[in-house]
């Protein structure tokens, strides 16, 4: 079913959507190898404590993340999709609010840390909080991408990417090899996200693609923030629910527990990067075809977007658990022995997680983001409530389970049970369906 030729490989990949899914893809790769390769050379040096201390304030970061993207990432990729003027306003003011409520956060979360109130890192150094939290400062900059992607400039920003990649890993392992203290390595991730943002910038300046600079106008927020506040409750329940568990097993459990679960964690992240990948190529495009249709076409469309992560994210779920039962002990080390058997569980939440991403486009296109909404706290609900339950029991095989099943409660059940019969069932014939033929059709 997934078998191609050399034509057919070179006809489907001529096109501008999907010779940037290409430089995705590559991209991917690359991040694949430095992940995996180079991340197991930290994590052996650092050891399950250490690592686990920088998995929960890298966390803290993440989860802080959706509050200042305010849920307007995929509404301004959808409207520099369809217009590319009279924008200006609306960009910079949402760019500024940004900016301010980052510092607010990062100033009020270092005094948060410092005071002890975050059990995990109570006595840590100053410096490594610092680093930490600092990623947050660079937020708001993320911003400059929604144009490059509505744009279809993603292959523009490969060759930032891979450099970005490269340094990453050189500076990685050279703190290992020197034998550097652990702010040393939070302050590569701060690097690493300070040149991907400088890389979006001079990407974005080089395409002319930056609106033309604006001052704060409150009737631009007014008017974005009334179509994007449910995106901004369930961007931030979508990441809570996947981060929450790492705060709850600092609660529950202890430091070491945290870095077993965080190895298991990040090589699932590289794998969700499948369906983001797709998402974040071809959005402009389906955005497209869903404006330019009828009901009916528009369920054709749907079923090509879910046919698409289907049946390829099943198969790669289950090449990566087979594949995670032998890497993991050889690169990691016995010492993380206890990844193995949380990474193979948490891989079946993939082709539930590839379906959700997919199903936003038909509810941002149809102004039914309050149904996501309610979707994603209807899975944060149902993983809070599983943690509290499964980790004091069964460790953090626990934390796994529950959030593989609420993965499965948020983007398909609800699916169901709040949405269109039709697009539950889009969803679960997408198993049966062919991805080449359903890529095909999106990008012509």
């Amino acid at each position: 079913m997934l078998n191609f030729s050399k034509l057919e490989f070179k006809k489907i990949f001529k096109g501008r959507y999907s010779s940037d899914f290409l430089a995705q893809l590559i991209v991917y790769g690359l991040q694949i190898v430095s992940g995996v390769f180079v991340g197991a050379y930290v994590a052996r040096y650092l050891g399950p404590s250490q690592l686990g201390v920088m998995s929960l304030i890298l966390t803290i970061g993440v989860i802080v993340g959706p509050l200042l993207d305010l849920g307007t990432r995929a509404i301004l990729i959808k409207k520099f999709s369809q217009e590319k003027n009279n924008l200006n306003q609306i960009f910079w003011t949402i760019f500024w609010v940004k900016l301010v409520l980052s510092c607010c956060i990062t100033t009020a979360l270092f005094v948060t840390i410092q005071s002890g109130l975050i059990g995990g890192l109570a006595g840590e150094a100053g410096l490594l909080i610092a680093f930490g939290l600092g990623i947050i400062l660079l937020y708001p900059f993320t911003q400059f991408q929604c144009v490059i992607i509505a744009a279809v400039k993603n292959k523009a920003l490969m060759i930032g990417q891979i450099i970005c990649l490269c340094f990453t890993a050189l500076f990685r392992a050279g703190c290992v090899y020197y034998e550097l203290s652990l702010e040393w390595f939070v302050g590569v991730n701060f690097l690493v996200a300070l040149l991907s943002h400088v890389n979006v910038l001079l990407t974005s300046a080089y395409y002319k693609l930056i609106p033309r600079l604006a001052g704060f106008k409150f009737e631009a927020l007014k008017i974005l923030l009334r179509e994007s506040w449910p995106l901004i409750l369930s961007g931030f329940a979508v990441i809570l629910y996947m981060r929450i568990d790492i705060v709850m097993i600092d609660f529950f459990l202890s430091e070491k527990d945290i870095g077993h679960y965080w190895v298991a964690n990040r090589l699932l992240e590289i794998l969700y990067f499948f369906p983001l990948a797709i998402a974040k190529t071809l959005s402009s495009k389906i955005y497209q075809k869903l404006n330019a249709s009828n009901i009916e076409d528009q369920k054709t469309v749907m079923c090509s977007v879910f046919g698409l992560v289907g049946s390829s994210s099943l198969i790669l779920c289950v090449l990566a658990g087979l594949g995670g039962v032998f890497c993991i002990p050889l690169l990691y080390g016995v010492d993380y022995s206890p990844s193995v058997s949380v990474f193979c569980l948490s891989v079946l939440a993939l082709p539930a997680v590839s379906l959700g991403v997919m199903r936003n486009f038909y509810l941002i296109h149809q102004e039914q983001s309050k149904l996501s909404m309610y979707a994603t706290f209807l899975g944060l609900f149902t993983n809070v409530g599983l943690n509290i339950i499964l980790i004091p029991t069964l460790g953090i095989l626990g934390a796994a389970l529950a959030t593989v099943f609420s993965q499965y409660v948020s983007c398909v059940i609800s699916t169901r049970l709040l949405m269109e019969t039709w697009l539950f069932k889009a969803q679960i014939s997408s198993i049966f369906r062919n991805p080449k033929l359903s890529f095909q059709r999106l990008s012509q």
